[in-house]
């Protein structure tokens, strides 16, 4: 992979910057994830997205997209948490938090990703699009995306 990257949208250079840079200015933050037995799904998606709150205060819950959802039916069930890059200073503490409660939650895993690239390209063409195609995206194209970008 090459150091920098650059991002087109509707012909358009749209962003410029290595992988870390383009995740921080334009990523949503990282991804917990974690898997439960179906039949915990309620009782521990409860007491984990508290802890998570409580840890990680702008972090925010979502479902997980159907097709993901679609599984065998003892496959474990998948809690979803979005955490903030300024969170990321409690992220240890919560890590063993939810480690510490593992047993009594029924967590069988749980996985902390940063945002990946293919989710900022999406975010950058859905913006580039929806400002109406003109390619300049709120000061993310030209020659401030060129200049800029270092974090």
């Amino acid at each position: 992979l090459a150091d920098r990257k650059a991002i087109l949208s509707q012909g358009r250079v749209q962003a410029v910057g290595t992988s870390r840079e383009l995740k921080a200015k334009y990523g949503v933050g990282y991804h917990l994830r974690v898997l439960v037995p179906n039949t915990m799904r309620a009782s521990a998606g409860d007491a984990i997205w508290a802890k998570v709150r409580r840890a990680v205060p702008g972090a925010w819950q979502h479902e997980v997209a159907m097709e993901e959802r679609t599984q065998a039916a003892g496959a474990p069930a998948m809690l979803c948490y979005t955490l903030p890059y300024a969170g990321l200073d409690a992220f240890g503490p919560l890590l063993t938090d939810i480690e510490g409660c593992r047993e009594q939650l029924s967590i069988q895993d749980y996985e902390l990703a940063m945002t990946s690239l293919e989710e900022v390209f999406m975010k950058i063409g859905r913006e580039s699009v929806a400002e109406g195609g003109d390619g300049e995206m709120g000061g993310a194209g030209g020659q401030d995306a060129i200049d800029g970008g270092a974090a």
